[in-house]
């Protein structure tokens, strides 16, 4: 269990404890004992072993930052009981106006109704974890309605990202020294995740302390050919079983202020350790550690910025 409240848990797996019944009152003598003990013992372990396989395929079921927003959506469920004062037996399994006022109660709190469902879907893996009835939108006639009628109202907004086109790249280009090696990483990030249409969980870690290289792109994923440079990606968000390797080319744009392959030879000149090094990385006090989310998104919004682009959006 990672966290309870208000008489509900946050399950993860509930304990198998199967081990304390193995051969209980079972009796052995001399050699036959002790041989009888190392048995017990064996298979004890081995339970355990499994219990924590159990608990490793759990853990990997879904992504990290899936997970992450789950137990957040479930947490905000939480606090709204503990808020309202929501006895149990009405908070788990919810009841249908329980349902509808937590609808109300987010849609006042900020969120968008758009990110209502989602919401929603925290309490319903609440309610599967708990293992009680979970009765959602298309079974409950009222929440279904108080939801339309929602939209109906505040009207369903859809914020889209600005578009990165070559002007908005050369417009940071402007902002960047590349003869400063922090700087250069980061344009070569800019150029690979622009033409590859790469999410930036692929090009750069989340956090220095959780570079994969089965996830991360590395320096040996880049490799240069007779057009220019084959980027290959193991893991993307539509790629999380390994199924499939994705491989994406880059073509030599030979003069061009946003020719990729000048680039990246640069980056190699800088002297990254190995194949599963890091493709990008940021020097800090000297020493290279992986570029992470909060390194690229915090400069580019300062290059965007100072080009007078709008870093927000």
């Amino acid at each position: 269990q990672v966290q309870r409240g208000h008489g509900m848990a946050l399950r993860t797996l509930p304990s198998v404890g199967h081990a304390r019944l193995l051969h209980h009152g079972s009796s052995y003598t001399g050699a036959g004992e002790q041989a009888g003990r190392s048995a017990v013992a064996a298979r004890q372990g081995g339970v355990l072993l499994i219990e924590e396989d159990v608990r490793r395929c759990l853990k990997n079921a879904r992504a990290e930052s899936y997970e992450a927003s789950l137990t957040c959506e479930m947490r905000r469920y939480l606090k709204y009981c503990t808020i309202y004062k929501i006895p149990n037996c009405d908070a788990l399994p919810a009841k249908e106006s329980v349902l509808c006022k937590y609808v109300a109660y987010l849609i006042k709190d900020g969120v968008s109704i758009q990110s209502v469902p989602a919401y929603l879907q925290g309490v319903r893996h609440l309610h599967k974890r708990n293992n009680v009835p979970w009765t959602g939108r298309k079974k409950s006639y009222f929440l279904h309605e108080v939801i339309v009628g929602a939209e109906r109202l505040l009207g369903v907004k859809i914020k889209q990202k600005e578009h990165v086109t070559p002007k908005v790249l050369r417009a940071i280009k402007s902002q960047l020294n590349l003869n400063d090696e922090n700087d250069l990483m980061f344009w070569g990030a800019c150029l690979l995740a622009f033409f590859t249409f790469f999410r930036k969980s692929n090009v750069v870690a989340k956090t220095a302390d959780k570079f994969d290289p089965e996830v991360n792109l590395c320096k040996g994923d880049i490799e240069k050919d007779a057009e220019g440079v084959t980027v290959t990606a193991r893991w993307t968000k539509t790629i999380q079983f390994q199924e499939r390797v994705l491989q994406v080319p880059i073509n030599q744009a030979p003069g061009s202020d946003l020719d990729f392959l000048p680039v990246w030879e640069q980056i190699k000149g800088l002297g990254l350790r190995g194949p599963k090094a890091p493709a990008f990385q940021t020097k800090v006090n000297g020493k290279w550690r992986p570029m992470t989310h909060l390194d690229f998104t915090k400069k580019l919004k300062a290059k965007l910025a100072a080009a007078g682009l709008p870093s927000a959006t």
